[in-house]
C-alpha cells in the first residue's frame, strides 16, 4: 500500500554479558537509546512508519522496555509508532504515549499482533485508534 514500514533491532546492553563470550566477541554493545538516535534519521527519511524490535521487556517487576522507550520519546515523542519486546519471557501488552507494545512469552509459544492505522494524507500512524 506504498507504506514504508523500518524495524529497527536494539539488543540489551547485558547481553554482552548474559551470553557465551564466544557468541559476542565480534559485536559492540552501545548505548541503545544513543545509538536509536544516531540511525533515526537516515532511517525517518526510508520510511513512514518505525517499528522497535527490542531484545528487552517488562516484567511484573521490571520496566526496561518502558524505560527505553520513555527514553526515546523524551527525545522525540513521535519516533517511534510501535515496539515489539521479548528477553523476560513475560506476556503482555501495553500502550506508551500512543506507541503500542506487545510481548508475546518465549520460544514461539505465542504471537503477538500490532494494529496500526496509517492515515496516507498526513503519512502518519493515526495514534489514538
Amino acid at each position: 500500500a506504498d507504506v514504508r514500514v523500518a524495524v529497527i533491532g536494539l539488543d540489551n546492553m547485558e547481553a554482552a554479558t548474559m551470553t557465551t563470550i564466544e557468541n559476542v566477541t565480534d559485536l559492540c554493545f552501545r548505548d541503545p537509546v544513543e545509538e536509536f538516535k544516531s540511525i533515526y534519521p537516515e532511517m525517518k527519511s526510508k520510511a513512514d512508519v518505525i517499528v522497535l524490535m527490542i531484545h528487552d521487556g517488562n516484567t511484573d517487576k521490571e520496566f526496561g522496555l518502558t524505560k527505553l522507550l520513555e527514553a526515546i520519546q523524551s527525545w522525540n515523542p513521535d519516533a517511534v509508532d510501535a515496539v515489539v519486546g521479548g528477553h523476560t519471557h513475560f506476556v503482555n501488552q501495553e500502550n506508551k504515549g500512543g506507541v503500542p507494545i506487545t510481548q508475546s512469552g518465549a520460544n514461539g509459544e505465542r504471537f503477538g499482533r500490532i494494529n496500526l492505522i496509517f492515515d496516507m494524507k498526513t503519512k502518519k500512524v493515526v495514534r489514538n485508534k
